[in-house]
């Protein structure tokens, strides 16, 4: 769903989308690097699944630790991963529930200022994006 939107978004030609869907399948889940790594529009994007604990409308510490080491890895690059972070779009991929989005607004309004003024949540269609923050998508 995540690649469905980075194709939307970029206007990603057809025969492009199969090489990108079969480069995303080729790939392992605990593969190391990003979950979705692009050339072309330059992009890295983590994935998380997490559904709130205990049915509720918030993270739990593990789900907190994890979403908060994503967003860092995204910003400052991870070392087994070939792309370059620093000029890349950075997607963070969440399930969308209202759940979700209610544990998501609660995680970052929570986080240090210096993660907080990163992340966008939703970005808008037709703004440009930036190589300078992590947008948080929601997707199904």
């Amino acid at each position: 769903s995540l690649a469905g939107w980075i194709f939307d978004r970029f206007n990603i030609s057809e025969g492009a989308r199969k090489t990108i869907l079969d480069t995303i399948r080729s790939s392992k889940p605990n593969t190391n690097g990003y979950d979705i790594e692009l050339s072309a529009p330059d992009t890295v994007a983590e994935i998380k699944c997490n559904i709130p604990i205990n049915a509720g409308r918030v993270y739990g510490s593990a789900q907190r630790n994890g979403l908060r080491k994503d967003i860092e890895g995204l910003l400052a690059g991870k070392s087994k991963s070939s792309k370059n972070a620093d000029k890349s779009f950075k997607l963070l991929g969440l399930y969308d529930t209202p759940e979700v989005r209610a544990a998501t607004e609660h995680f970052v309004k929570n986080l240090p200022a210096n993660l907080n003024q990163k992340l966008i949540i939703e970005p808008q269609q037709g703004k440009a994006l930036d190589d300078q923050h992590v947008y948080i998508v929601f997707v199904k």
